[in-house]
């Protein structure tokens, strides 16, 4: 690229951050301008958790000091939001009243918590958990709230109202869905899950959903549709999230669930690109870091050439609760006629795995003992197919340990590395250089 092109950035978090550093690796004479909503850039999303009841500190999530982006020659906008688009005239309108020229334009405007349809009174008595400012609030008023409850009953949830109860809150779940994350583990899974939570102590209402919330003196009543009510000192809001695409579809993007992109991360507009939570490639919306994180490299290494396609992947959850490990690999549970189901069942643990008719891996749950994940996870990024000797025979373990002769440590004692900040589980004889979740470094991991 031999003429000075403008890129600017709308998103400070991962997919945006990506895109701004990818682009200035491949474009070293670009003008690159990150503008990010929140006051704090690239912060750890996935340890909001761990601020919440002390284990960490706010400092301890941030990635790099204030002004690590002078060193890439990359200007950052802080706590200004992107208000208006001009695609005929390439300007961005600031919240601040600035406008911003571009030749290119990346919108990582990433995803938005769904609130409960109530009023807007009733809107204030709950505090969502999705950004650091939210993780603030909460944790200034966890000392005086005794009892919690948390809506939601996805990863999230799950997560906060164990390390609530940990803490030693009062805690209760309220899921709309019969069982807990279930859009991730089937009925037995969810159900072992289920009674880990409630030796927790934790007061599970699934099937249930809140039909109003009232303030009642110093605390909180919430009201559900069974006719029951709760009474609590503190309402966390977890029920999931959404792509933030009012930007996008003021402009005249096209948008159906997500910002619509082509497989260059391209939009409707040939000069504006998205990556990230906000976006919808090949119909399908993926609402987890690594992806964000890959599409933004696609979208700042393609800012003004198109280099190279994002790669469909397996969706990968890890869930952070060393007492109970979970591990979610692939769709387990989008049946087919034709799939090889092998399950391990034990009081501990619940294991599954789901090959399609050719013996590809198709997903997994390994809820209880997550040993294998890493072989299991990179045969699934592999397309790996069972031996035809072993397609109609053997168990689960025999599949587990057919990968790992392939994808397994080749040398040296394996171990189990577990990542301080994130909660990411690494087998191997030596931690990983960078964690694949959260990016912190080897120092970061310790053996489970």
């Amino acid at each position: 690229m031999n003429e000075k092109k403008c890129l600017v950035v709308i998103g400070g978090q991962i997919a945006g951050m990506s895109a701004a550093l990818f682009a200035r690796y491949e474009y070293p004479d670009a003008q690159i301008t990150v503008v990010a909503a929140e006051n704090v850039a690239l912060y750890n999303k996935i340890a909001l958790v761990s601020y919440l009841t002390g284990k960490k500190m706010s400092r301890h999530l941030r990635f790099y000091p204030d002004n690590w982006l002078e060193s890439e020659r990359i200007a950052l906008v802080l706590g200004k939001s992107a208000v208006a688009l001009d695609r005929e005239g390439h300007t961005v309108a600031l919240s601040d009243g600035r406008v911003l020229p571009y030749d290119k334009l990346i919108l990582a405007t990433g995803a938005e918590p769904i609130e409960l349809p109530m009023s807007d009174a009733e809107q204030g008595l709950w505090m969502p958990l999705w950004s650091l400012s939210d993780a603030a609030k909460i944790h200034a008023a966890l000392p005086t709230s005794e009892r919690v409850v948390v809506v939601g009953g996805g990863i999230l949830g799950v997560e906060t109202a164990v390390d609530l109860a940990n803490y030693g809150k009062v805690v209760t779940l309220v899921e709309g869905s019969a069982t807990l994350m279930a859009t991730h583990l089937d009925k037995e899974a969810a159900g072992m899950f289920a009674r880990f939570m409630e030796q927790k102590r934790i007061d599970l209402k699934l099937g249930s959903f809140v039909d109003s919330v009232q303030s009642s003196g110093s605390f909180k009543k919430l009201l559900l549709e069974d006719g029951s009510t709760l009474e609590t000192d503190l309402v966390i809001l977890t029920a999931g999230v959404r792509p933030n695409v009012v930007l996008a579809r003021e402009a005249g993007l096209q948008v159906n669930r997500g910002i619509v992109v082509d497989s260059h991360m391209v939009t409707s507009d040939p000069d504006i690109l998205a990556c990230g939570n906000c976006t919808e490639l090949d119909g399908g919306l993926r609402l987890l870091w690594n992806p964000a994180k890959h599409e933004g490299e696609v979208a700042g290494r393609n800012a003004f050439v198109p280099l190279l396609q994002a790669h469909g992947s397996p969706e990968i959850v890890h869930v952070k609760l060393p007492e109970m490990p979970l591990f979610v690999c692939g769709t387990p549970l989008h049946e087919q006629d034709d799939d090889r189901v092998l399950v391990r069942k034990t009081d501990e643990c619940y294991r599954l795995l789901r090959l399609s008719e050719s013996g590809q891996v198709k997903g997994a749950i390994l809820l209880g003992d997550a040993s294998g994940y890493y072989s299991l996870q990179k045969a699934a990024f592999a397309g790996w197919q069972a031996p035809k000797s072993s397609q109609n025979g053997g168990d689960l373990e025999e599949m587990l340990r057919l990968m790992a002769q392939e994808f397994g440590e080749d040398e040296g004692e394996t171990k189990c590395w577990v990542c301080q900040m994130c909660g990411y589980v690494y087998e191997g004889e030596y931690p990983p250089e960078i964690c694949p979740v959260c990016a912190v470094g080897k120092d970061q991991f310790l053996v489970a």
